[in-house]
């Protein structure tokens, strides 16, 4: 996430452009306000290190770029998602109209926003048993995604990975903080799933018309 995503693909991309502005029309529906016109601050007001804007602006930028690459004559075979990438693609297969995806991220980010502040991450150049191995007897961090054979994100309170952070850097092991107010894919999520349950028990998700991953 960063403050100009997806500002030059909406002044040259139609396809992109259009894309964007539905979603966001179907998320202002369910917010009350514009995420787009979030993205489009320039960088001195930017808000977009906020999770409340940053995950829908994530889920828009996505829908932009599977529109554009349709419209390129891109074919897909199947949808794959990490983290809200996964609303994306249900998005993209099928499984939810984007009024319903829209209605996802917003709460999804409503949500997280109420313990933003109590956590952040830790990217490292760890394999997954390298991290394992760290963190036993840390249950304030947790291991928030395996990305790579050596690339593991950490999640948990500031101290905690600050610690890590030093200890890591001491070792001769990459590490960066990230710029997040909130350690996703976390123990800390735990509390918010009752009322995330409760937001969605409407939604009528379909089957997914591409294999979804």
């Amino acid at each position: 996430q960063w403050w100009a995503m997806g500002q030059e693909l909406c002044e040259r991309e139609p396809a992109f452009r259009s894309a964007v502005q539905s979603a966001d029309q179907a998320f202002e529906r369910a917010a009350g306000w514009s995420v787009l016109r979030e993205m489009q601050r320039g960088e001195s007001d930017s808000r977009m290190r906020s999770n409340a804007i940053a995950q829908p602006a994530n889920f828009v930028l996505q829908v932009g770029l599977v529109s554009m690459l349709r419209a390129l004559g891109v074919p897909a075979h199947g949808l794959l998602g990490h983290s809200v990438g996964e609303l994306g693609a249900a998005w993209a297969a099928g499984c939810l109209s984007l009024e319903q995806a829209a209605y996802v991220a917003y709460h999804r980010s409503r949500l997280q926003q109420t313990v933003a502040g109590q956590g952040t991450m830790l990217a490292t150049a760890l394999s997954p048993s390298e991290a394992r191995r760290l963190l036993a007897g840390r249950p304030e961090v947790s291991i928030a995604a395996l990305n790579a054979p050596k690339s593991v994100t950490l999640a948990g309170t500031h101290e905690a990975l600050a610690s890590l952070a030093t200890e890591l850097t001491r070792q001769g092991v990459f590490n960066k903080l990230m710029p997040v107010e909130v350690a996703y894919h976390s123990a800390q999520m735990a509390p918010l799933e009752a009322d995330f349950a409760s937001a969605l028990g409407e939604l009528a998700p379909r089957e997914p018309e591409l294999p979804l991953y």
